[in-house]
């Protein structure tokens, strides 16, 4: 029973690992980082800069392997 439960768990492991990059991925698909960085400064007098600077506080300016 032991070997089931453990087992189970370790099925369960690459499921939500799956699971966690597939929302990831429709996530950037629907909103790219800048599109995220407009909608939270507001649409109105945002530079590129301001965007630049807001996706580096938030750690959006990173490879995806180390967000």
């Amino acid at each position: 029973m032991l070997t089931y439960i453990i087992r189970r768990i370790l099925y369960a492991i690459p499921i939500l690992i799956g699971v966690n990059l597939i929302v990831f991925f429709l996530f950037f698909i629907v909103n790219s980082p800048d599109q995220m960085a407009r909608k939270i400064l507001g649409e109105k007098n945002i530079t590129q800069e301001d965007v630049d600077n807001w996706k580096k506080q938030n750690g959006y300016h990173l490879p995806l392997f180390f967000n």
